[in-house]
């Protein structure tokens, strides 16, 4: 039983070393995505004056060329932000 789990131990430490040390694939990278959801009831002026707050707090980082946000049709509720980033190559 002891050296089944040593073997797993070992085994686990090689493919460790072996995976990518990225965080995220190169294909993903130059977007980020968030999605708002205000409380049931809630107004569009309501939900449009967080999703611009989320904007302005989005646009004040230096690696954010621009953003994009978009709410639902159906309910007010509920927004999307689109976040571009700069892509520094290493």
């Amino acid at each position: 039983m002891i050296s089944g789990g040593l073997v797993l131990l070992v085994f686990a430490f090689v493919l460790f070393r072996f995976l990518p040390s990225e965080l995220v694939p190169t294909e993903d990278r130059g977007i980020g995505f968030g999605i708002v959801i205000a409380p049931e009831g809630a107004t569009l002026e309501y939900t449009d004056t967080y999703v611009r707050e989320i904007e302005r707090r989005l646009l004040a980082l230096p690696e954010t060329p621009g953003s994009f946000h978009s709410h639902r049709i159906r309910l007010w509720r509920s927004g999307k932000c689109y976040q571009q980033l700069y892509v520094f190559e290493s």
